[in-house]
């Protein structure tokens, strides 16, 4: 078996690499599909130095003809170069021209001062060092690289925001491991570890890879720019449950709108409610004071039957008394009827006895004037006979049929008149005793005298208010007075002293003339009170036994009202729970009637809320009649916005080409590999077929 050497195995590789891109290339076209083919297509070729830097920049320019002519064409080449046939290229100020009769022609341009629509920058680092690229080949450690696109600002913006990049890394999985692509994806690809990176069209990114690395080398990096377009079979799409979703949606509307009219009717429900309720606490209230007024009539009622009870025992032993005592009158009036008889049988004696009782009552005045001139003042009687009608009498002789003064010695006709000076002296000489005794002074004794018989004879002053008042004074003031009046005194004493008996006899005999004959009519009302008596006595007893009764009567009352008493306690009681109960139904009520009206509140609120919620439910439903249909085209419009957009194609190379069929990029680094020795430069300069500078753009050498 023939032996390959290291310069036919190296060979080898880049023929195996240029396959891969091939194949790489063949299968971006798999999910990308481009347009349909017009009169020119552009696949630009991009080399980049390993730092992302830009490096050459050619087009393939591919032109489709009906049949053939002249082609114009527009670029900053450097220079042009027929790939279908020999025809020539006539490169003039930027346009290029060409006459052909083929079908189909390509040709390659260089372009100069070309710029991507995209800036690259490559890093790397080397066991967290940075490290630049032509520096890692063959060097051991832990290898990171970085590479960040971002738009060029002087570069186009329709092709940065409507293509997508796919960038390959592919890495020998025997000298690379514990790959990390950040952002990226990792696949076998027989021997090496493929990471593929998508920055989507108008996106910026920072792709991170790492691996530990030995005796690195890393082919180059391949960056393919594209428009994509993806069939995504949305008319296939089953969207009956979705419908399922609008109808329900519907529904649902329909539902919060008749929700909405429950909750009105119930609005005013709650608001009839709390207004009842409002009725029905401002009732309870006037109860619960009604019961309140109740409990005070019960209690002044019981209070009322207590005092009737006690009323009731005061009546009854009232009666019992008034049995008693009409008992007592009862015997009383027996005892009554027996001293009338006995004094009927006495009245004439009582008759017969008056006028003797006359004679005595008419001595005893006599005598008693006279005593009254001093008798007992211990006045000097021996000058009386000088003065008095009965000279030289003793007027302290017994009061008997001897005594001079004995009406029975009296002849009232014959009295001598007084003497009114004699009378005067007289009364002057006792008023001038009792003066000259108040004039030394009353002594302890007379003024004690004189307190006790004003206590005895007059009522209103209470014993022990005379305490320390001297009468002395008093007694002064009074004699006084009585001394200064003396003359009118004696003249009102003095006269005819015989005229003044004469004229009481006449009165006395006036007397005894009525008293005689009221005590004959007192004796014919004795004769007819004696013959009522026994009808009253009988009337007494049946008024007796009526008292009785009326005591009996009495005492079944009481023994009643005590009953209906204690009934009343309980019923006071009953009234006291029955009032507590209203009040605590009272409360109850009032927070029944504060909860209606938070009740109706909310359930205003709830209307409120609901008539929102009508007005999203409306809204939903009108916004997604067409959500099904809606949603297809949002999944398509946003696809094909994020796979950059529909629209007419222009030229890369130049505006003035206006619109192509397809413009495609295929950018790729320069790669990295160990180091080689230093061959000696070829000699000369061998000119390239296009099979070759293509190979060239991948690092092959034909």
């Amino acid at each position: 078996m023939k032996r390959l050497n290291k310069k036919s195995l190296s060979k080898s590789m880049r023929i195996l690499a240029v396959c891969l891109v091939t194949v790489l290339l063949a299968t971006l076209s798999v999910p990308v599909v481009t347009r349909a083919a017009g009169l020119k297509e552009e696949v630009v070729y991009v080399r980049l130095n390993n730092d992302g830097s830009l490096g050459e920049v050619y087009v393939v320019n591919s032109f489709t003809l009906d049949k053939g002519g002249q082609i114009v064409d527009y670029g900053n080449y450097s220079y042009v170069q027929n790939l279908s046939n020999m025809d020539t290229l006539r490169l003039k100020d930027g346009v290029v021209k060409v006459d052909t009769k083929a079908d189909k022609l390509y040709y390659e341009g260089y372009l100069e001062d070309a710029q991507l629509p995209w800036e690259f920058s490559i890093t790397y680092t080397l066991n967290g060092k940075p490290i630049k690229a032509e520096q890692l080949g063959g060097r051991d450690g832990r290898f990171e690289m970085t590479l960040a696109v971002k738009y060029n600002p002087l570069g186009s913006r329709e092709f940065f925001d409507r293509y997508v990049l796919q960038i390959s890394v592919s890495l020998d999985a025997m000298i690379c491991r514990n790959l990390d692509a950040h952002g990226g994806t990792v696949a076998n690809a027989g021997g090496d570890k493929l990471t593929t990176y998508m920055v989507m069209p108008g996106n910026e990114a920072e792709l991170v890879l790492l691996a530990d690395v030995t005796n690195f080398t890393m082919p180059a990096i391949t960056i393919a720019g594209v428009t994509m377009s993806m069939d995504l079979g949305m008319d296939d799409v089953d969207m009956s449950e979705m419908r399922q979703l609008i109808d329900g949606l519907a529904q649902l509307d329909d539902g919060v709108q008749e929700l909405l009219d429950g909750i009105f009717e119930l609005h005013g429900g709650s608001v009839e409610f709390a207004d009842g309720m409002e009725q029905y606490a401002d009732g309870v209230g006037q109860m619960s004071d009604g019961v309140g007024e109740l409990e005070d009539g019960v209690k002044e009622f019981s209070d009322g039957l207590r005092k009737f009870d006690d009323g009731l025992k005061e009546f009854r032993r009232g009666t019992m008394k008034l049995v008693q005592g009409t008992k007592e009158l009862y015997d009383g009036h027996g005892q009554l009827t027996d001293g009338i008889v006995e004094l009927n049988s006495h009245s004439g004696e009582l008759y017969g006895g008056f006028e003797m009782y006359y004679e005595q009552a008419i001595f005893g005045l006599v005598n008693g004037m006279f005593s009254m001139f001093g008798a007992d003042l211990g006045i000097d009687r021996s000058n009386f006979h000088e003065i008095l009608f009965y000279d030289g009498e003793d007027l302290t002789l017994p009061f008997d049929e001897n005594n001079p003064f004995h009406p029975s010695n009296i002849d009232p006709e014959n009295i001598p008149p007084l003497d009114p000076d004699a009378v005067a002296a007289i009364m002057k000489m006792i008023m001038n005793s009792y003066k000259a005794q108040i004039d030394e002074g009353l002594t302890d004794e007379m003024q004690d005298t004189i307190k006790q018989t004003l206590y005895d004879n007059i009522p209103f002053i209470p014993p022990g208010s005379l305490d320390g008042i001297d009468f002395s004074a008093i007694a002064d003031t009074m004699m006084g007075g009585i001394m200064d009046n003396m003359d009118f005194i004696t003249n009102m004493v003095g006269g005819d002293l015989g005229a003044q008996l004469a004229g009481m006899r006449f009165m006395l005999d006036n007397y005894e003339f009525m008293l005689l004959a009221g005590l004959a009519d007192y004796m014919d009302g004795i004769d007819q009170l004696t013959g009522g008596t026994v009808e009253f006595h009988a009337g007494l007893l049946e008024y007796y036994k009526g008292i009785v009764e009326l005591d009996n009567g009495v005492r079944k009352i009481k023994d009643g009202s005590g009953k209906i008493y204690k009934g009343s306690i309980d019923l006071y009681k009953g009234v006291v729970e029955l009032h507590d109960g209203t009040i605590e139904l009272f409360d109850g009520a009032v927070q029944l009637r504060d909860g209606s009206f938070e009740l109706s509140d909310g359930i205003g609120q709830l209307y409120d809320g609901v008539a929102e919620l009508k007005d999203g439910t409306g809204e939903i439903r009108e916004n997604t009649s067409t959500l099904d249909t809606d949603i297809v085209d949002g999944i398509t419009s946003a696809i094909t916005e994020m796979m950059g957009g529909e629209g007419p194609i222009y030229s890369f190379v130049s505006l003035e080409n206006g619109e192509v069929e397809a413009v495609q990029f295929v950018i790729q680094t320069g790669g990295i590999s160990r180091p080689e020795p230093t061959k000696a430069a070829d000699a000369g300069e061998t000119k390239t077929t296009f099979w070759q500078r293509f190979l060239a753009l991948f690092g092959v050498e034909a």
